[in-house]
């Protein structure tokens, strides 16, 4: 999946996509089996796999990420229902991306994303920024 993402971002990079788009359909292809896995196993930690991609610097902020698990659940979806069998279903496909999409609004992954109040800022006083390297 990772050598597809590559050929992806260098053919939509050559037909003169723009950086964003790239990207985006680059991360979907990379991560489609892996979405497949994961709705096929129950055992799969899909926490484990938000805070991953949260870390990655992939996306500015949690409503980014939410966008993107929407888009990969879309195209897995499409992915079943384009191998051929008369009675392949994508409930699950959809509601796995559903609970995705959900997740990542837990995740902060800029400050924004953050739910506090001034009085926060306040107690912590000077120790602000170092206890933002923590979350």
């Amino acid at each position: 999946d990772t050598l597809g993402a590559e050929m992806t971002e260098t053919l939509l990079t050559r037909l003169g996509y723009p950086k964003a788009f790239v990207r985006r359909v680059a991360w979907i292809v990379k991560n489609h089996m892996r979405f497949h896995y994961f709705v096929q196993n129950g055992e799969a930690n899909e926490k484990k796999w938000i805070r991953k991609e949260a870390r990655s610097g992939e996306f500015r902020d949690s409503q980014i990420m939410r966008i993107a698990w929407e888009q990969l659940s879309k195209v897995c979806a499409a992915d079943v229902l384009g191998c051929g069998k008369p009675y392949a279903s994508t409930d699950g496909t959809l509601a796995f991306g559903e609970c995705m999409a959900d997740l990542s609004l837990e995740m902060p992954i800029h400050t924004k994303d953050l739910n506090y109040d001034e009085r926060v800022i306040k107690l912590a006083g000077k120790k602000v920024g170092e206890g933002l390297q923590y979350l």
